[in-house]
């Protein structure tokens, strides 16, 4: 999957197909990293533990995968954060 197939991801509504597609891209990247699904699981949870540390994070709205782009693999994170209103 491409960087760009990724922020895609979120610009498009999918349906059934675009959504198990989806999923067998993620799939063959783990397989490819000799990675269960339960240790990406493992990886995303303490990731965000450490982050909610320091941060107060919008855990509902997270997006965590790990990516491969030209024989290049990364973990993606997009993490929004809780940020208190201003008062005027």
């Amino acid at each position: 999957m491409s960087l760009s197939d990724f922020f895609n991801f979120f610009r498009r509504e999918k349906n059934s197909k675009d959504t198990a597609k989806e999923r067998l891209k993620f799939a063959l990247v783990y397989d490819r990293l000799n990675l269960s699904a339960e240790t990406v699981e493992n990886i995303k949870r303490e990731f965000i533990e450490i982050l909610k540390k320091y941060l107060d994070i919008d855990e509902e709205h997270l997006d965590f995968r790990i990516v491969n782009e030209k024989n290049e693999t990364a973990i993606v994170a997009n993490i929004p954060l809780k940020v208190p209103r201003k008062k005027s």
